[in-house]
């Protein structure tokens, strides 16, 4: 009976070292609310996702960032997304008439996005964050200001601030 006990706790032992080291695995990596991309990065994501290949599109921003399986499949989707809906804006932007008035700076979603599953450190959601640090890394300083103060309940000054660090 005492070489069944051994084996139990063996068997206990080896599950307690998995969850453990599965869980620290999980944990490894860059925090992704500390990257900033390059501008050629997701320029290439985005042109593997416009051609459907989304999972060659992870694994290059894997390679260039050394982030975990599922912050950069969220990155990926986000990116995949912001150009999806300037490629749509752009379209309907192109029928629009003179009489309605210029065309807005940006476009500004009035509700916040979900809160991610990525991990950040942030007092706004990560979702807001990477499409603020892409208009930033675009040059649009102003439209990224204006994207925090529509997602938050700060004013210019505060949503300034957050922008000027990233």
């Amino acid at each position: 009976m005492e070489f069944w006990w051994w084996i139990l706790l063996g068997a206990v032992v080896v599950i307690s070292g998995t969850v453990i080291l599965s869980r620290r695995a999980v944990r490894s990596g860059p925090d992704p609310t500390q990257l900033t991309f390059e501008p050629a990065l997701i320029a290439e994501i985005e042109q593997l996702c416009a051609q459907g290949r989304q999972v060659e599109a992870i694994a290059v921003l894997r390679r260039a960032t050394g982030l975990n399986l599922l912050n950069a499949k969220v990155i990926v989707d986000r990116v995949d997304r912001r150009r999806r809906e300037r490629a749509a804006g752009g379209a309907a932007s192109t029928g629009r008439s003179p009489a309605r008035g210029p065309e807005p700076v940006a476009r500004v979603d009035p509700a916040p996005p979900p809160v991610s599953e990525g991990p950040s450190v942030s007092e706004i959601d990560l979702d807001t964050e990477l499409h603020a640090r892409g208009l930033v890394a675009d040059g649009r300083r102003t439209d990224a200001v204006n994207l925090v103060r529509a997602r938050t309940d700060w004013d210019t000054e505060q949503a300034a601030r957050f922008v000027d660090s990233l």
